[in-house]
């Protein structure tokens, strides 16, 4: 969210509503997360809030501070240098966490190569086997400063393997804009809005003032999801569409979306038993793991719940979703 917040602020000073509008439609977090990102991004001094005068009032922007600012001093033997310093961020963390535990195999980014420089870090989680199934793993986080001493509250089950989740994602394929092959839709309702919230962006921070890296917060908002996928000509699945909106499924909104994307199927779940969410989630977390679905990057909101999903959780859908859209597209 920080850097989508940045990103959008690189083209230049937007106003309070600009930024909010390029932020919250491309991503779909709540204005609750977007502004508590808002705040510490202010309060780090990693953006500006700027007035200027048009047309005989003054107009608030947000800007990026100059890059100099961003730049940490670092002193030694007389010698006074300046290094950049990106945020030891809990999702930075984890990657490292897997790099180190399988180093070979992974696409990279620039985030990869931010996690490598993190692979001594003293807050490392550690990955072991789930405390329950169906979850595949879980993170289990030092206290800061004390390796060796692990709680409960730490304890961060996940179903998806994170490697599998981090190698679908790709560049958004403009090339693949006409896509040809066959388009389904999976459409879920969900009751909830839920995530992981850290007060710190940097995990150095949140450990020493907050003491547990991340929050789970699951509110209480329906809202409906529609993902939809398309059969490409090598047999993967590439995720083409990403929407959502408050309230109850509403099935003329999903039948016109299915129409503007020439579906060729579109099925509609607004209460799934617990069977067939089982194999759907399995069978999502099978496609992942046989490499047969990518991810463009922009559907943010998609990537941030497959790499914080927990089976036992309450979710914001959009795993759900997806994973209704691959079957589809898998039974053709």
């Amino acid at each position: 969210m920080d850097e989508e917040i940045k990103r959008s602020l690189s083209s230049g000073a937007k106003t309070p509503k600009e930024l909010r509008e390029a932020v919250v439609t491309k991503t779909g977090v709540s204005d609750r997360v977007y502004f508590w990102h808002l705040k510490k991004l202010l309060e780090r001094k990693e953006i500006e809030e700027t007035f200027k005068e048009e047309g005989g009032r003054k107009i608030r922007k947000y800007a990026l501070r100059p890059e100099n600012s961003l730049l940490v001093k670092a002193t030694g033997k007389g010698i006074v240098c300046y290094r950049p310093e990106f945020p030891v961020s809990r999702r930075l963390l984890e990657l490292a966490s897997w790099i180190k535990r399988d180093p070979n195999g992974w696409v990279e980014s620039q985030h990869v190569e931010e996690a490598k420089q993190l692979l001594a870090h003293y807050l490392l989680p550690e990955i072991r086997e789930p405390y329950e199934d169906p979850d595949s793993y879980a993170f289990v986080w030092p206290h800061e400063g004390k390796s060796s001493l692990y709680l409960p509250d730490f304890i961060h089950s996940r179903f998806f393997n994170l490697k599998d989740v981090h190698n679908a994602v790709t560049e958004n394929l403009e090339t693949e804009k006409d896509f040809s092959g066959d388009v389904f839709v999976g459409v879920y309702f969900s009751p909830f809005i839920a995530e992981y919230a850290t007060a710190f962006e940097d995990m150095e921070a949140q450990m020493r003032y907050v003491g547990k890296p991340s929050e789970f917060v699951a509110d209480e908002k329906p809202h409906s999801i529609s993902i939809a996928v398309c059969k490409r000509k090598d047999g993967s699945m590439l995720v083409i569409h990403v929407e959502s909106r408050e309230g109850e499924i509403d099935k003329t909104w999903a039948k016109s979306l299915a129409q503007q994307l020439r579906a060729k199927k579109i099925q509609i779940h607004k209460y799934i038993s617990e069977d067939v969410r089982r194999k759907l989630l399995f069978n999502l977390r099978e496609a992942l793991k046989k490499h047969k679905l990518l991810i463009p990057k922009r559907y943010a909101k998609l990537i941030d719940e497959l790499l914080d999903y927990s089976y036992k959780k309450p979710s914001s859908g959009y795993a759900i979703a997806l994973a209704i859209a691959v079957d589809l597209c898998q039974k053709e």
